[in-house]
């Protein structure tokens, strides 16, 4: 009601003025300038957590990471606060710290968000993961620096499948492989041997349906992509390909 009564006067006051032009051309974007430091601990864990976080703000229009050559604090252990009058003196809105240490047989990832206006952090958290786990928790922390700041979700902790194909001796074969959405972590999930087409992931990501050809008869099979098995789902009279699951995921 208020945004339509403000209309309404901005409009009659116009109407009075009738030799005064409005003209909206363009809005102004700006995008927000953060510095990601190093994680503390993370060359002996051998986790370029910091890296990837970087490279994922970095591809979005969002986001200016500074260089980290342009960097005037090099580290700062966790949890101290960056110096930051000298952040705000190079006009960086955000500064990433972290720490990343070995807890019995996962590792414990760290960080805070610090707001360099505000001298206050703006965004903490804790992920433990697998050592193989490492490259995830740095998309899920992208995601949740892209949420806090922007205000809505991103795809950094994004997989996508894809055919991988290999010629040997004059013959191709089709494997269905998975990667990171920034072409890291791949993973070929059938054998050389395999003909893989149409892959499609189920709505909450366990699972992978594809068709294979045996015989150059097709076949639907779905991959637990936790798991790793595969279970081919079942003959059916003529040709069945291109599987798709249902909304909710619990029919293929």
């Amino acid at each position: 009601m208020f945004n339509v009564l403000r209309l309404s006067v901005l409009f009659a006051s116009l109407a009075l003025n009738a030799g005064l032009t409005l003209s909206v051309s363009q809005g102004q974007f700006a995008s927000y300038h953060i510095a990601i430091v190093p994680f503390h601990g993370e060359n002996i864990a051998l986790m370029n957590v910091s890296e990837i976080i970087r490279s994922n703000l970095k591809g979005s229009v969002y986001f200016k990471p500074i260089s980290q050559k342009n960097h005037i604090e090099d580290s700062i252990v966790y949890p101290n606060k960056p110096t930051f009058s000298w952040w705000k003196a190079q006009r960086t809105q955000y500064v990433l710290s972290g720490n990343i240490h070995p807890e019995h047989d996962m590792f414990v990832i760290q960080y805070i968000l610090w707001d360099t206006y505000s001298g206050i952090p703006s965004l903490k958290g804790t992920l433990k993961v697998s050592a193989t786990e490492w490259r995830r928790a740095a998309h899920v922390i992208s995601d949740q620096i892209h949420q806090h700041i922007v205000g809505f979700d991103s795809c950094f902790d994004t997989q996508i499948a894809f055919i991988h194909e290999v010629h040997s001796r004059g013959k191709a074969s089709k494997q269905l492989a998975i990667m990171d959405q920034d072409g890291g972590n791949i993973r070929v999930l059938t054998p050389v041997k395999s003909h893989v087409m149409t892959p499609i992931f189920s709505p909450n990501a366990n699972f992978l349906a594809f068709t294979s050809f045996t015989k150059t008869v097709p076949k639907v099979y779905f991959i637990d992509l936790t798991t790793g098995d595969v279970t081919f789902l079942k003959s059916f009279p003529g040709m069945t390909y291109a599987p798709r699951f249902s909304p909710d995921g619990t029919h293929l």
